[in-house]
């Protein structure tokens, strides 16, 4: 058994059992913390992607990733890249709506509800790639994957975008309570 990292810890998840080749797919963050200092890129990983021990490489640190961040105002992909205007940082409670059209290559951002045209990014999937959602932040968070769970919608236009999952839950890795020893 892993160890489960702090809640404090910076820390890269995804659900890579999800991992897609192509389609238009959504899904949502819900941010359940204060972000002060928790730096969260949000977006989507490659089965290249490498994860390591808790060493600060996150989503769109390399080439393997693309992610959004709206507390540095940033889009992500082989580390920090272009300004991605936000009408506001994050805070805890928000909802970060991501789609991705895989075969266009186009990735949109939207904040409780609102697209965000500043912070669209434009992508290649490596050949023989898959991605899939993925979260790197301090801090409690949620990854909406099923249509139910969505508090907003995909972008409109052109095909309907899928939900990565049609059923479960994931979110940040938590340890389990301890047993009082009674």
């Amino acid at each position: 058994v892993g160890r489960v990292p702090h809640l404090q810890e910076w820390i890269t998840t995804g659900a890579a059992s999800l991992k897609r080749l192509a389609g238009r797919f959504y899904h949502e963050v819900l941010l359940c913390d204060e972000l002060k200092g928790a730096d969260p890129q949000l977006g989507w990983l490659t089965d290249g992607f490498a994860p390591g021990e808790l060493d600060m490489e996150g989503v769109g640190d390399d080439e393997f990733g693309w992610a959004a961040d709206g507390i540095r105002h940033t889009a992500w992909h082989c580390g920090p890249g272009k300004a991605a205007a936000w009408p506001r940082d994050w805070a805890e409670g928000d909802v970060i709506g991501c789609a991705v059209d895989i075969d266009a290559g186009l990735m949109h951002f939207s904040l409780n509800g609102a697209w965000c045209p500043e912070a669209v990014l434009e992508f290649c999937l490596p050949l023989g790639q898959a991605m899939y959602p993925a979260v790197s932040a301090r801090g409690d968070f949620q990854l909406l994957l099923q249509e139910s769970r969505w508090r907003f919608s995909p972008p409109d236009g052109g095909e309907p975008h899928s939900p990565w999952a049609d059923c479960g839950d994931f979110g940040r890795p938590r340890r389990r309570a301890q047993p009082q020893g009674w």
